[in-house]
């Protein structure tokens, strides 16, 4: 199973950001429904990203952290590139301090 982030990204920018959109795609992509199958869910990111802003992920994965531990979550969701490949270091770093970030504010 995919997800495909891509159109929530504002035109031209190389950054995810902002609560409201993630909350939006979260609705959107039917994560809640999603989550509670036992597929693994692949999170297709454009290759020309930058950064993952911890408000947008928040806005996106908050009710999955709710709902499952750090571990659970990344057997959950396995984060890629459009091209297939695994993330660069400073992206996965990026989404690893996003999911703290939020697993320390809920």
């Amino acid at each position: 199973m995919e997800i495909v982030l891509g159109k929530y990204r504002s035109s031209g920018s190389q950054i995810f950001s902002d609560r409201d959109i993630g909350v939006q795609a979260r609705a959107e992509l039917g994560l809640d429904a999603l989550e509670n199958g036992s597929e693994e869910i692949k999170v297709i990111i454009p290759s020309d990203t930058w950064s993952v802003n911890s408000s947008f992920f928040g806005g996106l994965f908050e009710g999955s952290l709710k709902k499952m531990n750090k571990e659970e979550f990344l057997q959950k969701f396995r984060f890629v590139y459009n091209t297939g490949e695994s993330l660069n270091p400073d992206l996965w770093e990026n989404i690893e301090d996003d999911i703290q970030y939020v697993i320390n504010n809920l």
